[in-house]
């Protein structure tokens, strides 16, 4: 990626954070969707992007948002599993919980080399989510 690019995305990702609070959803996402097309290694776009969609009420892609998130940086799995968990808990979607706590446990344990099972959890959560819509 050149140097101009990454200082773009970072430049759309700030925008997106002064953003949240006052601005609205859509416009925050846009930002956002623009800065991962240009770098989609920013992990804190990531989890800002999976807070807006939670509170949204677009849980399916908040997961997706934080099992992102979590690829890039296993350490964040506990935090992102709490954020998670919460939004399942209030959806009553256990199952979807169960599979991406799974997930997040493999995320710890294994970082990067846990990619590919965390992948098809993630895939059996929002099966189970789509299934309880």
């Amino acid at each position: 990626m050149a140097e101009d690019e990454f200082i773009r995305a970072k430049l759309l990702y700030d925008s997106a954070k002064m953003l949240e609070g006052t601005g609205t959803a859509n416009d925050i996402l846009a930002l956002l969707d623009q800065a991962l097309r240009l770098d989609p290694e920013i992990t804190g776009a990531w989890i800002l992007r999976g807070d807006i969609c939670a509170s949204t009420g677009m849980i399916r892609e908040a997961v997706q948002c934080y099992h992102q998130a979590i690829l890039l940086d296993p350490s964040l799995a506990r935090v992102l599993k709490d954020k998670v968990t919460g939004e399942c808990d209030y959806f009553e979607i256990s199952d979807a919980e169960a599979c991406f706590s799974r997930a997040l446990e493999a995320g710890i344990r294994f970082g990067r080399k846990a990619e590919e099972a965390d992948e098809k959890v993630a895939e059996s959560v929002v099966k189970n989510y789509s299934a309880d819509e």
